[in-house]
């Protein structure tokens, strides 16, 4: 199956006025192959009060109408059952209807939604040939760069404001190239997150044979949690580091995107990083509260989603604070942010942003292994998604990663210092805080709209789950996640 995206794919199409104008005349031009309507541009056939619109079974029974053309307008009933050029009044003309038109822009992909040919540019509608296709998707003719104004996460979408927006409804059906298209990226970014999840496995588990063959001990404490020094800490982190690395470097290369776009400040403005830092707050304090009433809703039912076998006992000394913080604390966010943000959010953003904002998050959330740790990763997930998409950035995201993980690994240190008591009440303030303010900053956020996700109509519905669940990558994913998750449970003796 032909993958037609890539990651520099410029999902910024905008409908201009002079664009518009240009799909206009095209449409009732002789070489559109919509209708052998004589040449012009449609201003020549107003209709006449003694003519045809006012008659009772319309056009079609009027002599010299459009009935006489071999494909005109009384053949071409919408899905709706309506004509297409019925709905219209003497100023608008049939050239203004929006269930008509719209099916002749391009969408977000570089094909015009009414094309019903291959995927190979050769149709039999004639869109391919109208002016303003990109030869690739985002790309510009010569296909070295993106277009400029180039906005890797922001997708396709009709614009609400147009006439007749609610009865563009049945115009959003998804064409075949269409849907192979959506699916084939579906397909592959799915495919990365079976990569990443099956390698890193793989590669954890080869590390610590070589561990063994070459005379590392596992160890147990007196309660049997696993003792984790620096080096089984190594060999525990490396392995997924290793595959994000790799799958967003891959992704980069074959997209040709430039490596700066990824770390854009251009979008980035002190409004935002107040907004990014109160939201950010308030999703780490609802995540770790949640993590805790997920564990004793569980225990409640007799399970535990984190069995004693699945524990580790920290070795405290001078390398293993090195190594927590310099792969935990640093490079592990900035890996997982290039992978889940930059590659899965970016690939899905395509077709949907709103759609990829959250399915990435449940990737990135699920992806940790077990089931109190994957709800507080997704709650951060989607905001780190949500900062990508509203400023086309990875900056936001990996400062606000960087940062939960310091404030999580800082409760350590006081512990091994001061105690596990002080360790307790300081991580138990660290969240009364950050929850308190981050409560006020969303509250006074969303009062004065500055939240708002991206779009999601009619027309991104049919495109995002409906295709996503035909790709087997995606069933194989799932599968590879929620199976590592369940089996860490374990049932309960009160």
């Amino acid at each position: 199956m032909d993958n037609n995206f890539n990651s520099g794919t410029d999902f910024s199409a905008e409908k201009s006025p002079e664009n518009h104008e240009n799909v206009q005349r095209d449409m009732f031009s002789e070489e559109t192959g919509f209708g052998n309507y004589p040449p012009g541009n449609g201003q020549d056939r107003q209709p006449r009060s003694d003519q045809w619109q006012n008659q009772p079974n319309g056009w079609q029974n009027q002599p010299n109408g459009w009935q006489n053309q071999p494909n005109g307008w009384q053949g071409q009933p919408n899905q709706s059952g309506q004509w297409q050029g019925g709905r219209t009044d003497l100023n608008n003309q049939w050239q203004s209807q929006p269930n008509v038109f719209e099916q002749a822009q391009p969408n977000s992909f570089g094909q015009w939604q009414g094309y019903q040919g291959s995927g190979s540019g050769q149709g039999q509608q004639g869109y391919q040939n109208q002016p303003h296709q990109p030869q690739q998707p985002g790309q510009d003719p010569s296909g070295s760069a993106p277009y400029p104004g180039y906005r890797p996460y922001t997708s396709y979408q009709p614009a609400p404001g147009q006439p007749m927006y609610s009865q563009m409804q049945d115009s959003f059906s998804v064409t075949y190239p269409e849907r192979r298209a959506i699916k084939s990226q579906y397909f592959g970014v799915f495919s990365k997150g079976i990569i990443h999840a099956v390698g890193s496995f793989a590669a954890a588990q080869i590390f610590f044979i070589l561990m063994t063959l070459n005379g590392y001990e596992f160890r147990t404490d007196n309660e049997g949690a696993q003792i984790m020094d620096w080096q089984y800490l190594l060999a525990a982190t490396l392995p997924s580091v290793i595959f994000c690395l790799l799958l967003f470097i891959w992704d980069k290369f074959r997209g040709r995107v430039s490596f700066k776009s990824y770390f854009s400040t251009d979008k980035i403005s002190g409004r935002q990083i107040l907004g990014f830092f109160g939201a950010f707050l308030f999703a780490f304090s609802a995540g770790q509260l949640g993590q805790y009433v997920l564990y004793i809703a569980c225990l409640v039912f007799g399970v535990s989603p984190i069995p004693e076998s699945y524990a580790t006992a920290p070795q405290y000394d001078t390398p293993y604070f090195i190594v927590t913080f310099v792969m935990t604390v640093f490079v592990a966010p900035i890996a997982e942010e290039l992978m889940f943000r930059g590659v899965v959010l970016r690939g899905l953003s395509q077709v949907s942003g709103r759609f990829a904002i959250f399915m990435s998050a449940a990737m990135f959330g699920l992806m940790h292994g077990n089931l109190t740790q994957a709800f507080c990763a997704f709650v951060m997930g989607i905001v780190f998604g949500y900062a990508a998409v509203k400023t086309d950035s990875l900056v936001l995201p990996i400062i606000g990663h960087i940062t939960a993980n310091f404030v999580t690994t800082t409760t350590v240190l006081v512990e091994y210092f001061l105690g596990e008591d002080v360790s307790n009440a300081y991580w138990f303030a660290v969240l009364g805080l950050f929850g308190l303010i981050g409560l006020i900053a969303v509250i006074v956020m969303y009062s004065k709209g500055y939240i708002r996700f991206p779009e999601y109509s009619e027309y991104h519905r049919k495109r995002t789950m409906p295709i996503a669940i035909t790709c087997i990558s995606f069933w194989v994913l799932m599968v590879l996640y929620w199976g590592d998750i369940l089996s860490k449970f374990e049932l309960v003796e009160w």
